[in-house]
């Protein structure tokens, strides 16, 4: 990855502290969850960013490595005691590359790596998942037209053609849905969810002939291997 002078300030602009956040723990959960693995696991984050996810993934009993092209990054995280990597990782062998909020910022050649490192560290039954603003959405703008940093944007079928050149297939792409905690919350939320489903099942039938994720960012999670037709196939009822 290359370094973009608009990093030079990337703290400041997205108004992270220098000890990190407190983090989402109920986005962080339904994240892992989403790929189907449970108990403690290896992970590597690929742009780990303000290291939320790193101090969630190790208070949550995880073990995790880290990896950022910015040097401001690396040493607030390795103040705090993570394992972390400046530009290209050497972990151990990894159940998880996790990559939220990231391929986004990437170009083709970019992303080729990302994937070759993913490769190349996973183990025979590891994944990648990752979060980024949903091209799918006429609701991304948003997310993705707030960062000059941000390039082409992305979907999960565009993010499986990618995959297949790396040799992955897309096994999962749906709206990142977390359960939040406290009756009044989860009421709330699941509110929210069903008015947004709605919207996903008027739209998507009315235009396409087919309900796919809408929310303004997707999740995705890709395995070693070819595709396998359905399996490659949107699933946004996955929740």
């Amino acid at each position: 990855m290359n370094q973009d002078p608009l990093y030079s300030r990337y703290n400041e602009f997205k108004g992270w502290s220098e000890g990190g956040a407190a983090g989402q723990p109920e986005m962080f959960e339904s994240i892992v969850a989403a790929t189907g693995k449970t108990g403690a696991l290896d992970m590597l984050e690929i742009g780990f960013g303000d290291g939320s996810f790193l101090d969630w993934a190790r208070a949550a009993g995880h073990r995790i490595c880290g990896a950022e092209i910015r040097p401001e990054a690396i040493e607030s995280a390795r103040a705090r005691g993570h394992e972390v990597f400046l530009g290209t990782p050497d972990p151990r062998p990894v159940d998880l590359v996790v990559a939220l909020d990231v391929i986004e910022h990437l170009d083709r050649a970019g992303f080729s790596s990302l994937l070759e490192t993913a490769r190349d560290v996973l183990k025979p039954d590891g994944l990648i998942v990752a979060r980024f603003p949903n091209g799918y959405s006429p609701f991304f703008g948003r997310y993705h037209h707030a960062d000059m940093t941000h390039g082409k944007p992305l979907t999960g079928q565009s993010v499986a053609q990618m995959a297949m050149l790396s040799g992955f297939r897309l096994v999962r792409e749906q709206n990142p849905r977390p359960r939040p905690s406290g009756i009044r919350r989860s009421i709330k939320a699941w509110l929210a969810y069903r008015l947004r489903d709605l919207i996903e099942i008027i739209l998507g039938y009315a235009y396409f002939g087919e309900r796919f994720p809408m929310d303004p960012n997707i999740l995705v999670v890709l395995a070693p291997g070819p595709a396998a037709g359905s399996e490659a196939s949107p699933n946004p009822e996955a929740r």
